[in-house]
């Protein structure tokens, strides 16, 4: 309780929401994380199709989606630190 009451007296920025005693922070903000996007390969069989297109191995247009080095806070713990907030301003 007295960390929220100290948040009500301060502003919060991009460091306070990095520092893993303030918050669960997610990622190391070295590493770099990527993602598959859709993989539209077409065939006129379509369980071919499908197959193809589920591609498992997870390695079609991947290294063109580097998401970044990310370190940061879950949106759903922002969210429950401001609903915290909110009750403590009632």
């Amino acid at each position: 309780m007295h960390v929220f009451m100290e948040l009500l007296e301060k502003t919060l920025n991009y460091h306070w929401l990095t520092d893993p005693d303030n918050i669960p922070v997610m990622g190391d903000g070295t590493t770099h994380y990527y993602h598959q996007g859709p993989v539209f390969i077409d065939d006129a069989d379509e369980e071919t199709e499908q197959a193809l297109r589920w591609n498992q191995e997870e390695n079609t247009n991947v290294r063109e989606k580097d998401m970044g080095a990310l370190k940061g806070a879950n949106l759903k713990d922002l969210c429950d630190l401001i609903l915290v907030l909110l009750q403590k301003w009632r």
